[in-house]
């Protein structure tokens, strides 16, 4: 139990669940799709500590929004292939 009388587990549910509600509209999408950027996750290669530690961070970011995790990887990976090839 945790301070507040919550499990680990629920206070991650509900932070889960409020990031998910901060990130769901277009606007949110338009922000985290923006941080995502900024954070370099979409680049192929990390070249620094300091760039290795924002691609990890936009991870954890995913991760707390539930879609980055291996339970999802096969929705991940066919997500992918649903995009256009550019």
């Amino acid at each position: 139990m945790m301070p507040d009388g919550k499990t680990r587990e629920e206070q991650e549910r509900e932070l889960r669940e409020l990031y998910r509600r901060v990130f769901s509209g277009p606007f949110g999408q338009k922000v985290l799709t923006h941080m995502l950027v900024e954070l370099g996750h979409f680049d192929t290669v990390a070249g620094s500590d300091k760039e290795v530690a924002l691609q990890n961070y936009a991870k954890v970011l995913l991760h707390r929004l539930g879609v980055w995790n291996a339970q999802q990887a096969q929705n991940i990976v066919s997500g992918l292939f649903a995009l256009p090839m550019k």
